[in-house]
């Protein structure tokens, strides 16, 4: 028999005790307990392909369900159907990896139990919760406009986060600010009173995203779904609220004089989705900028920007060909914007490191992900083992923002005082990032973006993924290495820090704003109403 299960947590080893076979996402318990006779496939190493198979599910399953009950998919005349499948995708895509990877080993035609499936149970709660949502009739959204303060609102930055003015607060600054507004979808007490200050003193407009407790989705007869269809209606119905709340919303800002609307890492949501409907009945531009690494994944296809900003070839490459996104909107600007700041980026003593240490130890950051991946648990294993025999070694060990604290184990011992947790808030996310590029002399992570954030400040960057094909786009054997083994992660971290690179704590060039003028140039010349 072969068991399945998103992560292998204590319950789920004793449900499969009496399987030869665990396919599974993550490994939550320690590999000691796991039986000797039981053999673990790690499905994470289909991710690209499981991604695909469950984005093509989900587009089976939506198009079912949009035969049955229509009336879910539209709004005001809009068609919601392409945000609605962006969101479902998120719910369901790590089921995909562990589908493929029974069909890669051959085990697709095996007995199997699925751990995560409650059976008739999950089926009553489906139907009990779409039938309330089906009965639940909703109200026309009581509107208030926000206050305009008089001022032509032209170019228009969405902002989610602390984190996402901080990532934009240089390119902002290139708007002309009596044209400019700011629109926070979070709620206004978790942005810092003096952030909102910086903009409203240089004149800028700052509205708050109205939430519209009443929008419920229309009556629809819930029995005219079949069963095998519930998961996904019971995900759709979740997601429909958040979704019209945002068009609502940018309903607003369409009526008026606004040329441009500025998202960020939208090609993982529905915000793209809903200001293409939108623009199709304003005149308008849609722009997106994005974080950091990329993946041939299909959250980011069928994106509907008029320009996707990305800041070099190969990215570009991955976009169009892997992804399928049109030639010409995916728009190499040359640069990202916080690689001015990394390059200029000075000492900020935000770590727990003595200057002894600095001076003497030799440094390595792990930059961690969520879960409790196999990759992750074998890369500190191995890296724990290796230091007790290199004493002049410290390891920063940086968690993912959405990693949770039993996701990952420390050592014990003596090594304890050598392996030191990096803690954070969102307000010293990027400074204590930053301060561990400086002072590192070699960043491992696990095929995540903070490897370009390394490569942006010269520090040499591993990925540590037991698989063929690294994720990391940008893998050059010159920057950024790929190590598949445990063997071939030490040995590359043995040659970087035999000729460790000269640490520089203070740097002397000025900040520049060089990447974010490129940007602003770009929309502001392609928002004109010529255009």
């Amino acid at each position: 028999m072969v068991f399945t299960c998103d992560i292998l947590d204590e319950i789920n080893l004793a449900k499969a005790k009496t399987c030869e076979v665990i396919v599974t996402n993550g490994i939550k318990v320690p590999v000691s307990q796991i039986p000797d006779g039981i053999k673990i496939i790690d499905a994470n190493k289909y991710r690209i392909e499981g991604s695909w198979h469950a984005y093509q599910e989900d587009e089976k399953a939506l198009q079912k369900i949009r035969e049955l009950v229509p009336q879910l998919f539209v709004y005001k005349g809009f068609d919601l159907y392409p945000a609605l499948l962006k969101s479902i995708y998120w719910t369901n895509f790590r089921q995909g990896y562990i589908d493929v990877a029974l069909e890669k080993c051959g085990l697709i035609n095996q007995e199997l139990i699925n751990g995560d499936s409650g059976g008739i149970k999950d089926l009553v709660k489906d139907r009990i919760l779409t039938t309330y949502y089906a009965l639940s009739r909703g109200k026309e959204p009581h509107k208030k406009v926000p206050e305009m303060s008089g001022k032509s609102v032209k170019y228009l930055f969405v902002i989610e986060s602390v984190l996402l003015i901080q990532f934009w607060e240089k390119l902002i600054d290139q708007f002309p600010p009596n044209e400019t507004g700011i629109f926070i979808l979070a709620e206004r007490e978790h942005i810092p009173k003096e952030m909102i200050d910086h903009f409203r003193e240089r004149g800028m407009s700052v509205f708050y995203e109205e939430v519209f407790p009443d929008i419920k989705p229309p009556f629809f007869n819930p029995f005219s779904v079949p069963g095998a269809y519930l998961p996904i209606l019971k995900n759709l119905l979740k997601v429909w609220g958040g979704i019209v709340n945002f068009l609502e919303n940018m309903l607003f800002f369409t009526q008026g004089d606004t040329r441009a609307i500025i998202v960020n890492a939208a090609e993982n949501n529905f915000y793209g989705h809903i200001l293409a409907q939108l623009r199709g009945k304003a005149n308008f531009k849609v722009y997106n900028t994005m974080n950091g690494n990329k993946f041939a994944t299909p959250n980011n296809s069928d994106a509907e920007f008029d320009a996707w900003f990305v800041w070099d070839e190969m990215l570009k490459d991955l976009l169009e060909k892997d992804c399928r996104l049109p030639v010409g909107q995916v728009v190499n600007i040359g640069g990202h914007l916080m690689q001015d700041k990394i390059k200029s980026h000075s000492y900020g003593h935000t770590l727990p490191l003595s200057d002894q240490q600095l001076e003497k130890m030799k440094i390595i950051s792990f930059g961690s992900c969520r879960g409790r991946r196999k990759d992750k648990i074998d890369a500190l294993e191995t890296l724990y083992q290796w230091m007790k025999n290199n004493p002049d070694t410290i390891l920063l060990y940086r968690p993912h923002p959405a990693e949770k604290r039993e996701d990952f184990f420390l050592p014990e011992g003596e090594l304890q005082k050598r392996v030191i947790l990096v803690e954070y808030n969102p307000d010293t996310i990027k400074q204590t990032l930053y301060d561990q590029l400086i002072i590192s002399h070699v960043m491992i992570a696990l095929g995540s973006t903070v490897l370009l954030e390394a490569k942006w400040a010269d520090l040499p960057a591993i990925t540590f993924e037991q698989k063929e094909t690294s994720f990391v786009y940008c893998v050059d054997e010159k920057y950024i290495w790929h190590c598949k083994t445990p063997d071939s992660l030490v040995e590359r971290v043995e040659g970087i820090l035999s000729s460790p690179r000269e640490i520089q704590l203070n740097r002397e060039n000025r900040e520049s704003d060089e990447v974010a003028r490129k940007y602003a140039d770009y929309m502001i010349k392609h928002s004109s109403i010529t255009n």
